[in-house]
């Protein structure tokens, strides 16, 4: 059977981009992905649907830390995260949206591979304000992702991180597994109210108090972000 998949393997030219990606998502899905597209790898079956795929054992260092090093609620196998991190990690937007392409992945399947492609890795040992900051902005989701490639190459490149890095990307992933996005107390009406006119100015001065509030752990109540914003005036 092995034999007979790698003599049909060119006839995967011939099926669809919809039903290449169908399957191919089916087997990024499961937890013996790393171990199935080795094989196909192995068989010259892989080259013909996904050329691009080198970054195997951190496909399976990714899958562990979703399967087997943590137990947190909304930490699991995905197939985009999966597909990411199998590409290079120089691949360009260009590569990404070229299988997008091949594959007929939908917008937002496309745009999230584009994202995982090129992102700003991580530091779980960074003060907490940026690891926050990053979550107010880009959300908890593409975070995440961004924190399980980086960590899951960490771990490929060198199995035995040391203690304090593998208990800081724990903590770092339960920190943001358990994180809710607060509300910035103040808005642009409030700069107004102090005779800031409606342009360029209010929303430099309106970032420049969220940044404050954010490397202030997002707890400073409404009083304090105003008095806070007139000593910026």
């Amino acid at each position: 059977a092995l034999a007979a998949c790698r003599l049909a393997a060119g006839n995967l030219k011939s099926l669809s981009g919809e039903r290449v990606r169908d399957e191919m998502l089916k087997i990024l899905s499961a937890n013996n992905a790393p171990d199935t597209l080795i094989l196909m790898n192995g068989e010259k079956v892989l080259k013909e649907v996904l050329p691009e795929a080198s970054k195997f054992g951190d496909l399976r260092a990714l899958n562990w830390l979703c399967t087997t090093a943590m137990q947190l609620d909304g930490i699991e196998i995905d197939p985009i995260r999966n597909l990411a991190i199998l590409l290079p990690a120089d691949t360009t937007a260009i590569t990404a949206k070229g299988i997008a392409s091949r594959w007929r992945l939908s917008n937002a399947e496309k745009n999230r591979l584009i994202n995982l492609t090129e992102f700003p890795e991580p530091d779980p040992m960074a003060p907490s304000a940026g690891h926050i900051r990053q979550l107010y902005k880009i959300g908890i989701d593409l975070f995440t992702d961004q924190c399980l490639m980086t960590w899951a190459r960490e771990t490929g490149d060198d199995a035995n991180l040391p203690k304090d890095r593998k208990a800081a990307w724990l903590a770092l992933m339960e920190m943001i597994t358990t994180w809710e996005k607060p509300t910035f107390p103040i808005s642009g009406e409030d700069l107004m109210g102090l005779g800031i006119q409606e342009g360029p100015k209010l929303g430099a001065l309106l970032d420049q108090a969220r940044d404050w509030w954010i490397d202030n752990d997002c707890t400073p109540d409404r009083d304090a972000c105003l008095k806070k914003l007139e000593s910026f005036l």
